[in-house]
């Protein structure tokens, strides 16, 4: 088994609805957040692919580093879900960092 981290999933509200805009290896601040159990390798690469349902409650039920475990589980939910690729900001950095 791969090595695991736990990640915060922070929320905004856009356009009303409840959006994942970016996940941190940090557990601080107020509001809306989820966690999730990814492999390392989405830290490492400093963004995480999420599965996320619209609408107000901003709730999510995937992360990973690849978009392909995230569009199998996707294919098995059907209705309105989104995926959605997010930073991951660093323990040691805590700026957000996006890879290409």
């Amino acid at each position: 088994m791969s090595p695991r981290a736990i990640v915060q999933i922070r929320f905004a509200h856009v356009d009303g609805e409840s959006r994942p805009v970016a996940a941190s290896t940090k557990r601080r601040g107020t509001g809306a957040r989820v966690t999730l159990e990814v492999e390392q390798e989405a830290v490492v690469a400093g963004a995480l692919f999420v599965l996320y349902r619209l609408g107000a409650a901003g709730v999510v039920v995937a992360g990973s580093a690849r978009r392909e475990r995230i569009e199998a589980a996707l294919a098995s939910l059907g209705g309105a879900w989104r995926i959605l690729r997010i930073p991951i900001e660093s323990e040691s950095v805590g700026a957000p960092r996006v890879s290409r």
